[in-house]
């Protein structure tokens, strides 16, 4: 077995807000008889390409980005950490930052659009989604986040179309005690049995400490997935 990477990348800031970064790689493998037939990979030596670019601009009350990442089905890089090859993924976001007056009911508040689309190399949808999501910064240390999530998501030969809703909340109304909580909400699929399913995740948490050195923490989570003829588990 053998596998060889090489390639080159560069890092450009056309102004003090922008940053464009591009990669490109050149890979060539070769398994061994036994690993290519257990495994279906090609039996003799190939080559693979992979490059991704992407620009982002950031300031005081504006952000926004968008990247794209083209792995050819060839491509290998087994000393790092790539899960999936054989993909075109492109992502964009935009976020607006308000920033609050001193002794205002916020700190800081932010909205976040964004988007992402992954498929193949003949065109087939592997995924994609979009996201609004509302971030909150107050008084007590507060932090809220509330997110709508539709996606659709390719698996076992079908298209599915989930919409998620999840919301968090943390504060601390003293400085020994932290409150939090979360949830989750919609549609996802099960992966075992290949079908819709309906998801419900919440949980809540309470931190305490007794001075410097002593500190704890009592959480509870509890999820329940639903599928068309009743609860699958809870």
């Amino acid at each position: 077995y053998s596998n060889q990477v090489g390639g080159f990348d560069a890092s450009l800031r056309p102004g003090d807000k922008d940053s464009i970064r591009f990669q490109y790689l050149r890979t060539a493998t070769r398994y061994p008889p036994a690993i290519a037939a257990d495994f279906g990979q090609p039996v003799r030596p190939f080559e693979g390409d992979g490059w991704t670019v992407s620009y982002s601009h950031e300031s005081k009350n504006w952000l926004w980005f968008t990247n794209y990442e083209d792995l050819d089905p060839h491509f290998r890089a087994d000393s790092g950490f790539i899960p999936q090859v054989d993909v075109r993924a492109g992502e964009a976001g935009l976020a607006r930052v308000f920033w609050g007056e001193e002794k205002g009911w916020f700190d800081r508040f932010e909205i976040f659009l964004h988007a992402d689309r992954t498929e193949d190399h003949t065109g087939r949808l592997t995924e994609e989604g979009q996201d609004l999501i509302f971030f909150y910064n107050g008084p007590l240390q507060s932090f809220a986040r509330l997110n709508f999530s539709p996606n659709r998501e390719y698996f076992a030969g079908v298209i599915y179309d989930n919409f998620r809703t999840s919301a968090q909340f943390n504060f601390r109304p003293t400085g020994d005690l932290g409150l939090g909580f979360s949830a989750n909400l919609g549609e996802t699929i099960d992966f075992a049995n290949a079908r819709q399913a309906h998801v419900a995740t919440l949980s809540g948490n309470i931190g305490y400490s007794l001075g410097r050195r002593i500190s704890g923490e009592l959480s509870h989570l509890t999820q329940r997935l639903e599928v068309e003829g009743g609860r699958l588990f809870t």
